[in-house]
């Protein structure tokens, strides 16, 4: 469903030749962006650090519950979204609009 809405918000933009969603939607595009990025990359970073930690310290790993595992992809997800925020805030004018 979100793939189908980003192609026809797409198509839209395709069609007019230029942004018509507003200055709001460019905005949470631009958020989402930084957003998805920053959580991806620290998302793999915890998996690889997980499954290095594994290999090392068997033993240990198996003491890990799925309450933390959650508690810790939650966390993880919850930093990124700092750095967007702080992105609008401080420079919200430096973003610039080509339509």
């Amino acid at each position: 469903l979100a793939v189908a809405i980003v192609l026809f918000c797409l198509q839209l933009l395709l069609l007019a030749n230029g942004w018509i969603l507003g200055d709001v939607m460019c905005y949470v595009r631009v958020y989402l962006g930084y957003f998805l990025y920053t959580a991806c990359m620290a998302l793999i970073a915890v998996l690889t650090t997980s499954k290095c930690l594994l290999l090392k310290y068997p033993t240990r790993c198996t003491k890990w519950t799925n309450t933390t595992a959650h508690q810790v992809c939650s966390l993880i997800l919850i930093l990124p979204l700092i750095n967007p925020i702080l992105m609008l805030v401080v420079d919200k004018d430096d973003i610039y609009f080509e339509y």
